[in-house]
Parts: structure tokens; C-alpha cells; sequence
């Protein structure tokens, strides 16, 4: 009877391993970001990753890394340009409604803010060719699917640390022309 019990609370359950070489090529430190995402995803029998790049310049880069295990969206990766006319309205683009509980303010980038499920953040790339003067930013989310299986303030701590790696990656890779103002990392 106790294995009974054992084996309906998940004691015999098998947890995927996550390794370097299945993180997204695009995402930083693929070793230190896969531990992390082993010890805070959900846990699952199998994680498999889905990357998407274009490198184009300005407007047209993209990055984002989606992870998925047991077939749900566990955590998503983005960078993607964009311009800025309020930091009230980026935020409503970045995050969205849903995720807007809790909401606090990290040091990187121009903007950034973050809580238990997303931390996004505005990163300074160049100045827009299309519109003269105007400066565009990466726009670089780590958006949690499902509740990191971590304690509160450590959910927030490891999605800060993933969209800044992220964001310092996307910098490089988009080419950026001004300061990320990003956190040495």
C-alpha cells in the first residue's frame, strides 16, 4: 500500500533532463541556462526547445526560444525591435494583461520590470533609420507558461537573470549601436 500512495504522489516519476546542446543556439551560456531551466521548470518526462531567428537589422530582427515539456509551453524566450512613446505603453506591449500582477522595476536596460511569471525589459539598440532621431529598442521578455517550481522571489530572480542573459545576446546578434545599459553579466 505504501508504494500505492508513493507512485500516485509521483515518487517513481521520471524527470527530462535538460542539456547544453538542447537549449537554443541564440540563448547565451547554454550550460548555465540549461541547469537553471532543469532546476525550475515544472517538471516533465521530456523538454524539447523551439527556436526562431531572423537576423535581420532594425525592424526586421527577431529571436525567440520556446520550451516546452509534455507537450505545454513552459517558458518563451523573445526579442524583437520596437519604438518607444511611453513607458506606459511599452509595458502594455511587453506584458500582457494577465501578468501584470506584481509588477516591479529591475535595473537594466531603459525599462524593465518583473514578477513571479515575466520579466521584460527595453534594451536601446539604434537609432530608427525610419524615423530620424528616434531610438528603437529591443523589446526581451522571459515569459513563464506554467509556475517555476521555485520559491516566489526565486521565480522573479531567475526570470530577471534569463531575460537579461537574453537580452545581452539579442544586443549583440541584432547589432545594436547604443549602450544596452545592461547589468555585467
Amino acid at each position: 500500500m505504501g508504494l500505492g500512495i508513493a507512485y500516485a504522489m509521483g515518487a517513481f516519476d521520471s524527470r527530462g533532463r535538460i542539456a547544453a546542446e538542447d537549449v537554443c543556439a541564440h540563448t547565451p551560456d547554454r550550460g548555465k541556462v540549461a541547469g537553471t531551466l532543469e532546476s525550475a521548470l515544472p517538471q516533465a518526462a521530456s523538454y524539447s526547445f523551439r527556436e526562431r531567428w531572423s537576423p535581420g537589422k532594425d525592424m526586421d530582427f527577431r529571436s525567440s526560444c520556446s520550451v516546452r515539456g509534455d507537450g505545454d509551453i513552459l517558458l518563451m524566450l523573445t526579442a524583437e525591435p520596437n519604438t518607444v512613446s511611453t513607458w506606459s505603453d511599452w509595458q502594455e506591449y511587453a506584458v500582457e494583461p494577465e501578468d501584470r500582477r506584481g509588477l516591479s522595476r529591475f535595473t537594466a536596460g531603459k525599462h524593465a520590470v518583473a514578477n513571479t511569471g515575466v520579466a521584460a525589459l527595453a534594451v536601446p539598440c539604434s537609432l530608427y533609420a525610419g524615423m530620424k532621431g528616434v531610438p528603437l529598442y529591443l523589446t526581451v521578455v522571459a515569459q513563464a507558461g506554467k509556475p517555476l517550481e521555485v520559491p516566489d522571489g526565486e521565480a522573479r530572480s531567475v526570470l530577471v537573470r534569463l531575460a537579461t542573459d537574453y537580452a545581452r545576446q539579442a544586443h549583440k546578434d541584432a547589432r545594436c549601436t547604443l549602450p544596452s545599459r545592461l547589468p555585467e553579466g
